[in-house]
């Protein structure tokens, strides 16, 4: 047992990343859980129900039972609802949620597969005159490099622009 207070204040201090964990855990669960539609309505259910209703009612139901039991009485009766708890969602988890894994990897990579044969399919293909194009392209890059190789220089004159003062060397 913690006989001072202080002894609480290094699990104080792992809380921030804790809760951020938490967080992300939860988001990245409900992703794969649920379709691209439903995941930002999840996302939305969980800051409800943890941030209102959660936070809410635990102060509510905490402060009634620390002023009816006392704060070490509450704490320990807290802390077994909350290990119930998590042997429960353990057992839980392990019996039905792991089972469904491999049929919800399934479907995403099916669902990546398909995705991937509607992108080939609604790609256009290039026609003749874009390829003819790319030639021209390629070949006008060709003779710019040539011109480069044989230090060709080109002077722009500032009469079209105000800001360029005198002749620009590129």
């Amino acid at each position: 047992m913690i006989s001072s207070p202080w002894w609480a204040m290094p699990f104080e201090a792992l809380e921030c990343v804790t809760v951020s964990l938490m967080v992300v855990s939860f988001v990245s669960y409900a992703a794969v859980l649920s379709s691209p539609t439903t995941v930002v309505t999840l996302q939305g259910m969980y800051g409800g129900l943890y941030n209102g209703v959660g936070r809410g009612a635990g102060s509510l139901i905490g402060g009634f039972l620390i002023e009816k039991l006392g704060i070490f009485k509450t704490f320990r009766i807290i802390a077994a609802i909350g290990g119930c708890s998590g042997a429960v969602y353990f057992v839980l988890n392990f019996l039905f949620f792991r089972k469904n894994r491999h049929i919800r990897k399934e479907a995403a990579l099916e669902a990546k597969k398909s995705r991937k044969i509607n992108e080939v399919v609604d790609k256009p293909q290039p026609t003749a005159f874009e390829e003819s194009s790319e030639v021209t392209k390629f070949e006008s890059l060709k003779n710019n490099q040539n011109v480069a190789e044989n230090k060709t220089e080109v002077k722009f004159s500032s009469k079209i622009n105000p800001a360029f003062v005198g002749d620009s060397n590129i």
